[in-house]
């Protein structure tokens, strides 16, 4: 096996099909790339079983083979490099890597032992422009439990289909954030499935905001995207996700259109000093008829207060707490300019939509303080 392939182009492949290498693997397979040579092409590949990530680079003077070898070593190599090429060859059993007048070798293992990344041959299940599907994912992946040993769906995030729309919803039982975007699909039934946040993590991170179709296609207990020269396969989360329509309120009695920026920056300001260990990060948001007072206390520590004129139906008059850091996250990952927030008691949850994008809905429960 041989050929000669742009540092650049390499480099960038490297990237992406390193998202799927797990570095504490006891599998030494695992922690390597896959290279295969043919076509006028070098194709890596890499998985931990979980999540496999496949591309390609054009290549020269191409001698088909195929072979695995240490993937951060390899990446950190081609990294280093400054030529315009890079030369690859299988000798002796090692790869050879030419450039800038270097040269070094690195071990490599049969590309049989390699575990079979499954591929899905049959029509899509459905079709979503990069631009929505690196969109969805934004306004929802940060409301995913980052981990939970009991509720395993909760690290993952729902996607719900129905005729040509698709639901993108995620929770970890005390904030929830939904967002539907377009599709083309020729499957009218509803259905759903829970994917894995990390799968959806790494997809985002490639995706740009262009109109490049994104294929998408389910079969058993896995999921396949195809983008350009990209396949990814994933397994998805198996179990029920809980019913969060119940915890979107139909309707709040009070709310308010805000600056989304004027709101984020009050919010951080108070969470400074909102460093009490029992209630970390408690903001209390007093509501009036023209405004919504935010303060926090931390003993010892001090206080911050930050009043936002503004104009809220209803006519409240209550205080209510809320993790400030969730109202952050939740405002960071909004698109628009203006907000609108809404409650309607002081042990309501509290709704931030997008005005920008209706289909956009964060909810945050509140904290119960004395």
């Amino acid at each position: 096996m041989k050929c000669s392939v742009t540092r650049k182009e390499l480099l960038d492949a490297l990237s992406i099909a390193y998202k799927a290498i797990s570095s504490k693997s006891p599998l030494p397979i695992l922690t390597h790339f896959l290279l295969e040579t043919g076509e006028g092409r070098l194709k890596i590949s890499a998985t931990d079983s979980d999540l496999g990530i496949e591309t390609a680079v054009a290549a020269q003077d191409v001698e088909n083979g195929s072979f695995t070898t240490p993937a951060k070593t390899f990446f950190d190599i081609v990294n280093l490099m400054t030529d315009e090429y890079v030369d690859l060859k299988r000798q002796d059993g090692d790869l050879e890597i030419t450039a800038d007048g270097f040269s070094c070798r690195l071990m490599t293992l049969n590309a049989e032992d390699f575990p079979i990344i499954p591929h899905f041959d049959d029509e899509p299940d459905f079709i979503i422009t990069q631009k929505d599907l690196k969109k969805a994912i934004k306004n929802v992946l940060f409301s995913a439990a980052s981990n939970d040993e009991t509720r395993a769906v909760l690290t993952g995030i729902s996607l719900s289909l129905s005729d040509n729309s698709a639901e993108f919803a995620a929770t970890d039982a005390r904030r929830l954030a939904v967002a539907s975007v377009p599709i083309q699909s020729n499957n009218k039934d509803s259905r759903s499935y829970i994917i894995p946040r990390r799968t959806l993590d790494e997809i985002s991170k490639f995706l740009q905001n262009s109109e490049d179709p994104v294929f998408v296609g389910v079969k058993k207990s896995l999921i396949f995207f195809q983008t350009g020269g990209i396949f990814i396969t994933s397994r998805l989360l198996e179990g029920r996700y809980p019913n969060f329509k119940q915890v979107i309120p139909e309707e709040s009695k009070f709310s308010a259109k805000l600056s989304k920026s004027l709101f984020y920056s009050s919010i951080k300001w108070v969470t400074i000093v909102a460093q009490e260990r029992n209630f970390f990060r408690l903001v209390k948001m007093e509501l009036t008829e023209n405004s919504i007072t935010l303060r926090s206390n931390t003993p010892d520590l001090g206080s911050a207060f930050r009043e936002i004129k503004c104009d809220i139906t209803g006519n409240p008059d209550f205080t209510v707490a809320f993790n400030g850091q969730f109202i952050l996250d939740i405002l960071s990952n909004i698109d628009g300019e203006d907000i609108i927030f809404e409650v309607s008691d002081g042990e309501s949850p509290g709704i931030i939509r997008s005005t920008e994008d209706p289909s956009h809905i964060c909810v945050v429960m509140p904290m119960k303080v004395n």
